[in-house]
């Protein structure tokens, strides 16, 4: 573009040398409006802080025997303070299982008594994983 814009007043320029810069202004400032109404509709804020993978519990992973955190016929187990308020993800036999509890087979997970169930009961042999999120 060879031209200038001489003046701006209410949606109004003239251009001098440049035919297309007045399409070309009116452009750019279509667009900035647009951004600007997005901006001015946003409502509240804040943020979200990540927790730190270092200070996630690890994994809680076994084969259900007699003498591991869920044994054979049981169901519950207490986590350790360091999962208060986390999520978790849990697979049995290495596949993911629902919190629906209309299903077969499924979890419960309170997150402030860290009290997590699942059903049915564990068997011997069954590989448990509870891993935190």
């Amino acid at each position: 573009m060879n031209g200038t814009v001489t003046q701006f007043a209410g949606g109004q320029s003239g251009s001098t040398g440049d035919p297309t810069l007045r399409g070309t202004a009116n452009y750019a400032l279509w667009l900035y409006g647009i951004f600007q109404l997005q901006a001015r509709n946003l409502n509240g804020g804040g943020s979200v802080t990540p927790i730190p993978s270092n200070l996630m519990p690890n994994k809680i992973e076994f084969i259900v025997s007699g003498s591991t955190p869920i044994v054979s016929g049981g169901t519950t187990l207490t986590l350790p303070s360091t999962w208060a308020g986390l999520g978790i993800v849990f697979n049995r036999n290495n596949l993911p299982q629902t919190s629906v509890i209309s299903e077969q087979s499924y979890f419960v997970w309170n997150t402030i008594t860290r009290v997590f169930t699942c059903f049915p009961a564990a068997t011997t042999s069954e590989l448990f994983s509870i891993n935190p999120v």
